[in-house]
């Protein structure tokens, strides 16, 4: 009796699992796409979750705005203008790597389309356990929980 008990509630937690993250895949990051990694690894990895999420091109055009200025408090103008640019030019690129703009959301209808209800509240659930995770250790985590879903 014991054992049903346990596989009925392992498998409604299963399903329960499958049903909120059905249509947004897991966060990865692979640091500072293509570059190497400075001082400047935290700058990459908030650009990594904008990216993860993606959104409308105001949304885009903040997230490669704030990597630029992030990168320019940390090793100065040169290096931010050469990143920036370079992640710019690949917006042009008719391939696209896999951690493209809005790669996290699998039914997304359109490259730069609107977060929907229904993601929203899965990504914040997904959000939640990234800071039980650790996330929240760095300094950009709170403003980027503020700015990203909205």
């Amino acid at each position: 009796m014991i054992y049903k008990k346990i596989f009925i509630i392992v498998a409604i937690n299963f399903f329960m699992a499958s049903f909120l993250y059905a249509s947004i895949k897991p966060f990865q990051t692979d640091g500072c796409t293509f570059f190497y990694e400075g001082n400047w690894k935290d700058c990459c990895l908030e650009h990594d979750l904008y990216y993860w999420i993606g959104g409308d091109q105001d949304k885009q055009d903040m997230a490669d705005l704030k990597l630029k200025y992030c990168i320019e408090k940390a090793q100065g103008k040169t290096y931010a203008a050469l990143i920036y640019f370079m992640v710019r030019l690949g917006h042009y690129s008719p391939i696209k790597y896999k951690y493209h703009w809005g790669w996290g959301r699998e039914n997304a209808k359109k490259y730069h389309s609107e977060l929907e209800e229904n993601e929203i509240k899965k990504l914040k659930i997904m959000l939640k356990v990234l800071e039980e995770k650790g996330m929240s250790k760095y300094s950009f985590w709170d403003d980027f929980i503020d700015n990203a879903l909205n």
